[in-house]
């Protein structure tokens, strides 16, 4: 999105890798953005494409790609994912360490959370996730009452 395209960005996260130093931390060529365009205008042999992501791109390559191929690229991208690296393990588990510790702070403020609200409960887990990580990675389910167990399900 805009962010990539507007070095502004970087006045809140940091400095965005150049060109090359993003090749030499994926181990593959790198274009300016800029140039996408151009590229997928020149495109010619198989391609495949992740729908639903870019409609720009999907556009841009509606006569080169066919859902089958695409079909095929979902699949694999899909395996892939299946398996994980060690990084991607110590990840997963300091994820699910830093979820178990917003637990623990839920359950020891409960007594201030009965004279308040729910908000209260949702809040200090939502504390938790924003110091260790970025975000919460599921909506909370924080209640009272004889709805409490009831699921709330939503499209996400």
């Amino acid at each position: 999105g805009e962010f990539w395209l507007d070095g502004q960005g970087e006045l809140w996260v940091g400095r965005r890798n150049s060109l090359t130093e993003a090749e030499q931390l994926l181990g593959i060529p790198a274009k300016d953005v800029r140039e996408l365009p151009a590229a997928l205008a020149e495109a010619t042999g198989p391609v495949r494409n992740v729908r639903g992501h870019d409609a720009a791109i999907e556009a841009a390559l509606t006569d080169k790609v066919t859902a089958e191929r695409d079909e095929e690229l979902r699949v694999h991208l899909s395996e892939a994912r299946l398996v994980k690296d060690a990084f991607e393990i110590a990840e997963l588990q300091k994820a699910c360490d830093a979820t178990a510790r917003g637990f623990e702070d839920v359950v020891k403020s409960l007594d201030k959370a009965e004279a308040t609200s729910e908000r209260f409960i949702e809040g200090t887990f939502f504390l938790r996730a924003r110091i260790e990580g970025n975000d919460i990675g599921y909506g909370s389910i924080c209640a009272a009452g004889p709805h409490a167990t009831t699921l709330h399900w939503v499209r996400n």
